[in-house]
């Protein structure tokens, strides 16, 4: 079973990338459309998906995003992929079932969430990206331009043919049109799982 989060989180992305957006991100759903939250890995966005997944909105995906166009709007496409979170982040999440999730990989120490969440089955359109950016004292959503919009979105995407210039443009006006159609703000964490209540 150690193979199966390596094809699952990192061969899968790059295969869905041949012809679509994919991010680095976690989102879930809510009644107008999908929050996404977009950064490189630690930062915590899959915490923050599976604690508010456990607040009722549906997770949609944890760690990579599949995003499609249609009709002028883009579209989460949902994973099916169960989060990954480590062990001091379920006990957070899931004071009381700390123990409870199996371990993935036989010598990884993250757990798979693979109960106790809501989980979206049908994709939705994106309403808003928060960019989630390293933590500090206090929570704050800051204004991103639109050059550090895509530049930030750009650093989250999995591109599975660097060699090929089409596929590389490709990629880079749908980070663009992504970046112009939803709002995108940056995030600020605090480091510290008594906040995250506030946090969500």
């Amino acid at each position: 079973h150690a193979w199966r989060p390596v094809l699952l989180n990192q061969v899968l992305p790059l295969l869905l990338a041949d012809e679509r957006l994919v991010l680095h991100a976690s989102a879930v759903a809510t009644p107008s459309g999908a929050l996404v939250f977009v950064a490189p890995p630690g930062r915590g966005k899959s915490t923050l998906a599976t604690a508010l997944a456990r607040r009722g909105l549906p997770l949609i995906t944890d760690d990579f995003l599949v995003i499609e166009a249609r009709g002028g709007e883009s579209w989460a496409i949902p994973s099916g992929v169960a989060p990954r979170l480590w062990p001091d982040s379920v006990a957070a999440v899931f004071p009381e079932q700390r123990s409870a999730f199996p371990r993935v990989g036989c010598r990884a120490s993250k757990r798979r969430i693979d109960a106790g969440v809501s989980v979206a089955t049908a994709a939705m359109p994106i309403r808003h990206v928060f960019v989630v950016a390293e933590p500090e004292c206090r929570h704050a959503l800051r204004p991103v331009s639109p050059v550090d919009a895509v530049v930030a979105l750009t650093g989250c995407t999995f591109i599975s043919r660097l060699d090929e210039q089409a596929r590389v443009r490709a990629v880079f006006n749908a980070v663009t049109t992504l970046a112009a159609r939803v709002p995108i703000q940056q995030l600020v964490p605090v480091r510290d799982f008594a906040a995250l209540d506030r946090l969500c």
